[in-house]
């Protein structure tokens, strides 16, 4: 990682960009020498700059005051604010930028939908006044969900109507048909089929995109048709500009999404927040967990969806949900039938797009993840309600333990149990040293033994964790998948151990360099983020010395060279659990569980 890509990963702008968003906002930036004593006056100036080496002054007109510009910092045109910014700027010695026609980054926004997301919501909780077209998407608050099956007549473009029907009471809702083939929701609602939009043409307005192509139903719901009918492949790159113009306007965005074409469907997939997907038989899920596990990466939330009308007989759906049978009437409409069968606010389904969501982000950390017991404990005391718990290495497993057990006492004391030098020595099967020290089989059993065939989308708070990819350290948000396999390659510390393999591809922690953040849930439908972090000002050890030399002194060196630390990134709510021990001290954790509900969580 150079200096340019390091200074736009760490830009508090573009915390939530993923490498290949930063490669891309690099490429369309202009690298330029400032030279020594050379001045800018900001009131001339067009573009966006990101300080990459030297160092400016900036003279404020009105005032005497000097403020300096390191590396890092930034001027000019904030793409999507109103913020005007005056003074000269001058070079102390020769100093290099990096900058950005406004135009340029808009036009990459609306290619990247999440990425713009994560922009304007960043921008808003740091306190810029935004335009009114990013205020717009920050109001409306939009959700997308997609309802998908690969299987034929599986009842996906009726319950994409059902689900558009009982949303449009709640916001304004458009349902797009992106199926190639099959029952069109526009026959559902015996509308003509609007012409597909398989192309856009470079410099279209919204108007120019929109005009004839979306139908009204009622005041409230309307449709759109990207795919039904269209006898060309359908550009996937159009997704995201029309995503981008759909979401200023509308609360709920319903995709019926086929199997047809993969680019669309993993393009779709890439930028929804739910994904229903409709089964025929409660097995027919299993031949899907592969393609959610390696599709997926931001943090999606999967429903299992069985049709009861083609499994009648089927009894309890552990892990999903089921699409009731509807009792029809042939002498009526189909859309006419639907509306008998709006769901309410007491539908399961319907609270859990409407629900306002609530995520905790838990620091990356080592061994001293223990530690975040008693706020788990504390959660479970107070009921707080969190959909999602985002966390990696050994959070995660702290996060694992308090989702299987079923006691909370049992949780506290295994918590403690597990994270223990004997333990931690029994995962050290060393290997002769070729490509990694530590074989992962004794961490992938002990995984395995723990939490049997579960997957983590079946719970209802979800455990989303991130993984880094083996060798380029590229992290992915992984919201399914068996937690054996999750776990075991949360553990893992690369190169140190030999990475585990899921869904065809090699993972581990990433740990030390890449770990949670705030940031990352800014791309998903999260509304309220929590961040829990432990201060310590010692470096916590464990109580004996038991564990091997080698490990130690690898934890040791981590922490030195990489800190636990926040990225000062902004969220809702800040949990710091103080420890001022330098040893690990189970006795404690049940002690500062009531502590930390009555501080944080009452």
């Amino acid at each position: 990682m150079d200096n340019i890509h390091k200074i736009l990963h760490e830009f508090p702008f573009f915390l939530h960009f993923k490498n290949e968003e930063i490669a891309f906002i690099r490429k369309i930036g202009n690298v330029q020498v400032i030279k020594k004593g050379e001045k800018i006056d900001l009131h001339q100036i067009d573009y966006f700059a990101i300080v990459l080496d030297g160092l400016f002054e900036i003279v404020n007109r009105n005032k005497n005051d000097i403020v300096y510009l390191s590396p890092g910092s930034f001027f000019g045109e904030i793409p999507l604010t109103t913020t005007k910014r005056r003074g000269i700027i001058k070079a102390v010695y020769d100093s290099r930028l990096i900058k950005f026609d406004v135009e340029n980054v808009y036009k990459f926004f609306i290619s990247n939908y999440k990425g713009y997301k994560g922009y304007i919501r960043t921008l808003n909780r740091i306190g810029f006044t935004i335009t009114d077209a990013a205020e717009c998407h920050i109001r409306n608050n939009a959700r997308i969900i997609t309802v998908y099956s690969p299987y034929n007549d599986s009842g996906k473009s009726i319950f994409s109507s059902l689900l558009g029907m009982s949303l449009s009471r709640y916001g304004d809702t458009i349902i797009i048909d992106s199926s190639y083939k099959g029952n069109s929701v526009f026959n559902i609602f015996e509308k003509e089929i609007a012409p597909a939009i398989s192309q856009i043409s470079e410099g279209q307005t919204e108007d120019q995109l929109f005009s004839d192509r979306i139908l009204e139903i009622n005041e409230n719901l309307f449709m759109m048709n990207i795919a039904f009918g269209s006898n060309v492949k359908v550009n996937s790159d159009i997704i995201s500009p029309i995503l981008f113009l759909l979401t200023k306007k509308y609360k709920y965005i319903v995709i019926d999404l086929s199997d047809y074409d993969h680019d669309l469907r993993d393009k779709i997939f890439s930028l929804t927040d739910i994904i229903f997907t409709l089964i025929k038989k409660i097995r027919d899920k299993e031949s899907l967990y592969d393609l959610f596990d390696s599709k997926l990466v931001d943090g999606q939330r999967v429903y299992y969806t069985l049709n009861r009308y083609y499994s009648k007989d089927a009894g309890t759906f552990e892990g999903g949900y089921i699409f009731e049978n509807l009792k029809l009437n042939k002498d009526e409409a189909l859309s006419s039938n639907l509306y008998k069968h709006i769901m309410d606010d007491s539908n399961e389904l319907i609270q859990l797009i409407t629900s306002p969501k609530r995520g905790l982000v838990i620091q990356t950390d080592m061994h001293r993840s223990v530690m975040y017991t008693p706020l788990f404990s504390a959660m479970d005391k107070t009921d707080l309600n969190i959909d999602i718990l985002y966390s990696s290495f050994w959070g995660f497993f702290i996060t694992t333990l308090f989702l299987l057990c079923e006691d909370i006492k049992e949780f506290e004391k295994n918590a403690v149990k597990f994270i223990s030098e004997d333990r931690i020595n029994n995962f050290l099967d060393i290997t002769f040293p070729d490509k990694y020290l530590y074989r992962n089989s004794k961490i992938f059993k002990f995984a395995q033994e723990l939490t049997g065939t579960n997957r983590i989308e079946i719970f209802k708070t979800l455990p989303l964790v991130m993984l880094s990819v083996h060798g380029n350290l590229n992290k992915k948000l992984f919201s399914t998948g068996f937690f054996k396999d999750i776990l075991c390659a949360s553990l893992l510390i690369y190169p140190v151990f030999e990475s585990h393999n899921i869904a065809g591809e090699l993972y581990n922690s990433g740990f030390p360099i890449n770990r949670v953040r705030v940031s990352d849930l800014l791309r998903t439908d999260v509304d309220e983020i929590i961040y829990a972090s432990i201060k310590n000002d010692k470096q916590t050890d464990f109580r004996d010395s038991n564990i091997s030399n080698f490990y130690r002194r690898y934890i040791d060196y981590q922490y030195m060279i990489n800190p636990i630390k926040d990225h000062l990134e902004i969220s809702d709510k800040n949990i710091v659990i103080d420890i001022e021990d330098d040893k690990l001290n189970p006795e404690k954790i049940s002690k500062l569980s009531d502590e930390i509900a009555e501080k944080y969580l009452t």
